[in-house]
């Protein structure tokens, strides 16, 4: 298991698509990919509760799996917000 902190953008319009991205990105891997989010966790991949991330917010995401150094590598590249 590895994990990565990320941070929400202040920006409304970076903020929306970078949770589309979250989940769209998760799909693609096999791994779990689990939010956590001040320590309540949940998985990535669903929409259940990434509208709990709000903007400006830091989490971490925890992946587990035999693809997990790819999907954080492809995480880290969607979620810039520089």
């Amino acid at each position: 298991m590895i994990k990565s902190a990320f941070s929400a953008s202040d920006n409304q319009t970076l903020y929306r698509n970078q949770m589309k991205l979250l989940i769209q990105t998760g799909c693609k891997y096999s791994c779990r990919v689990t939010v956590d989010l001040a320590g309540r966790r949940f998985n990535a991949k669903s929409m259940m509760h990434i509208g709990d991330i709000k903007a400006g917010d830091r989490f971490e995401l925890l992946f587990d799996g035999e693809d997990e150094i790819n999907a954080l590598e492809e995480y880290s590249r969607v979620l810039e917000t520089d």
